[in-house]
């Protein structure tokens, strides 16, 4: 889309589950901007190791909270709080998704 015309390295990934409707549905497509800052509120793509011996799980999920001991993400469906503490944080990565091919 436009708004990442400029961006270097933007990235789409689809959208899978349904955690996030009514926002995001499934199989959707959306458009990140790994290069903007994320500020509570945004919908972003949280990229977390859960487990040091595994690769890192993608949540598509609204920023709540971000500081260097805590992550809090909302999914939408049903409404849930996820935090994120400790090992969990490091080498985290938090790009935030601009568009969606249904927008």
């Amino acid at each position: 889309p436009p708004i990442l015309a400029e961006v270097e390295n933007p990235y789409a990934v689809y959208v899978a589950g349904d955690s996030m409707e009514p926002r995001y549905f499934e199989g959707e497509v959306v458009y990140v901007d790994p290069e903007r800052n994320a500020v509570r509120g945004d919908f972003v793509i949280a990229q977390i190791y859960i487990d040091k011996n595994s690769p890192p799980h993608a949540f598509v999920k609204r920023l709540v909270k971000y500081t260097t001991e805590e992550l809090v993400l909302e999914q939408l469906n049903p409404a849930k709080k996820l935090t994120f503490t400790g090992e969990q944080l490091n080498e985290l990565k938090l790009h935030v998704v601009v568009a969606s091919s249904l927008q």
